[in-house]
């Protein structure tokens, strides 16, 4: 859909014709339903994503009208005619729906927090959980007067003691969100979890026998009056159980022993950095930690999980950065060797790399390595595997992405002024530097940030706590 195909010359003119999807459609009950159209790469085949799951035993209609275009001569695209008016192609095909289903599916969730299977969820870290939806299931969530349900509720279970406990939540249908506070679960430290959606009946306020008429005559004989007992049941008298409305798989997870992301940082012990040598004045630096909790795959690297076409989308809980207004090697040695006055002109640019994912300077260019970087909650085993492995480390390796930076950036300034391009007097000393190697016995101070996952995998940055690396 909106290739180019050469049909013939018209008039001397080349004319190129393409068809175009000018309207698709849906709608059900009269209503237009909201979604989004997606192509493959070819451009052939065309999805239409409901914003909600479509309704349940509805008929449902679509509507689509292609267009076409021609372009003569390489003039800009114009409608194709037919007389007097434009060209078109109309197609239109009914259906009916399913059942739809009376629960969350998993692979319907995109992200949440508590992440499922993590194992080191920090309670005070914030109080914002959310599971949020890929379509929409706002009928769910609507609780009319004349539903069977009193409340529904996230339920959060203890599966060491069964304990549970029931708390609010809202479901924000524009952004197909529920959203909770984590605080009302009053969880506990070092515990396994399962989060629910449960829908709780109405309170039972008839007695048991509300359902059943006294019917009883009296009957006069010669010698008695005798009352005969006829009772009779006038209705069907209903008894109804908790629902759970989330996949019967679950969502489980287990809290740290620590609060919040920087008491765990504080108990942890960092030892001085270790230099690993890359190449010339280029070294890596292992700062090895010890601790009683480390890190989980969820946090160290984040987690992609793909469902019936669905993907399930964590970004890494715990992301570091170097704190290069406080590092003595940056600012004495590799901001006047290199990066001051950065983005410079007359096009000279860092291109080895791409410059937004580890920054300009370079401070993501360091990272946790765990030797367990996989471990996660097994659900079907629901104990702590524990992640006290003594191979954790910081890897600071700010050092190879500086000294290819500064290797790039004077090729690129060697070449401008070959070609007569002025640069600055920065840039022409830059010519003749080498590379500043990190400095010995030193402090390196960076900083620990924690994200939540926010949407469809994004993250949102929840706090941030300060570590001071030290080298040998």
């Amino acid at each position: 859909m909106g290739s180019e195909w050469i049909s013939d010359v018209f008039d001397s003119y080349l004319v190129d014709f393409r068809a175009k999807l000018d309207k698709l459609e849906v709608t059900s009950g009269g209503q237009t339903l909201a979604g989004v159209l997606k192509w493959n790469p070819d451009k052939d085949v065309a999805v239409f994503q409901t914003h909600d799951v479509l309704p349940s035993q509805a008929s449902v209609t679509v509507k689509a009208r292609l267009i076409f275009e021609e372009r003569r001569g390489g003039r800009p695209w114009q409608m194709v005619n037919a007389g007097d008016s434009t060209f078109t192609e109309e197609k239109q095909v009914s259906f009916t729906t399913g059942t739809a289903p009376n629960y969350v599916p998993l692979f319907n969730i995109a992200s949440s927090y508590p992440v499922i299977n993590q194992l080191h969820l920090h309670k005070g870290e914030t109080n914002q959980g959310s599971i949020q939806l890929h379509m929409g299931q706002r009928y769910l969530f609507e609780l009319g007067n004349d539903s069977e349900w009193e409340s529904q509720k996230i339920r959060w279970t203890n599966t060491q003691t069964g304990e549970k406990t029931d708390i609010d939540f809202t479901y924000n249908a524009s952004t197909k969100n529920l959203e909770f506070n984590i605080s009302e679960a009053g969880l506990q430290p070092a515990t396994i979890y399962q989060l629910d959606i449960v829908n709780l009946p109405k309170a039972n306020t008839t007695a048991l026998d509300a359902n059943v008429r006294n019917d009883a005559k009296t009957i006069v004989t010669n010698t008695d009056t005798v009352t005969v007992a006829n009772k009779k049941i006038t209705a069907t008298q209903q008894n109804y159980q908790e629902q759970s409305v989330l996949d019967a798989e679950g969502i489980y997870f287990r809290t740290s022993k620590y609060n919040t992301l920087a008491d765990k940082l504080s108990a942890l012990q960092f030892q001085k950095g270790n230099f690993m040598f890359v190449m010339s004045n280029v070294d890596v630096m292992y700062n090895y930690i010890k601790g009683d909790e480390l890190f989980d795959k969820i946090e160290l690297e984040g987690i992609v999980v793909s469902r019936n076409g669905y993907q399930y989308n964590i970004p890494p809980l715990i992301q570091l950065e170097a704190d290069f207004d406080q590092t003595p090697w940056y600012r004495q040695k590799l901001d006047p060797t290199i990066y001051n006055g950065y983005p410079f002109s007359q096009g000279i640019d860092i291109n080895w790399r791409q410059p937004t994912s580890i920054g300009v300077p370079p401070i993501k260019g360091l990272g946790l390595s765990q030797f367990e970087t996989r471990v996660t909650l097994n659900p079907t085993d629901l104990t702590y595997p524990g992640t006290n492995a003594p191979y954790l480390h910081v890897f600071y390796d700010i050092a190879y992405y500086a000294a290819n930076d500064l290797s790039n950036l004077q090729h690129t300034v060697a070449n401008a002024i070959a070609q007569g391009t002025k640069v600055s007097s920065h840039l022409n000393d830059m010519l003749t530097k080498g590379f500043p190697p990190m400095m010995i016995n030193a402090s390196y101070p960076i900083k620990v940030k924690y994200f939540i996952p926010k949407g469809t995998g994004n993250g949102e940055k929840i706090s941030t706590t300060n570590v001071m690396l030290k080298s040998y």
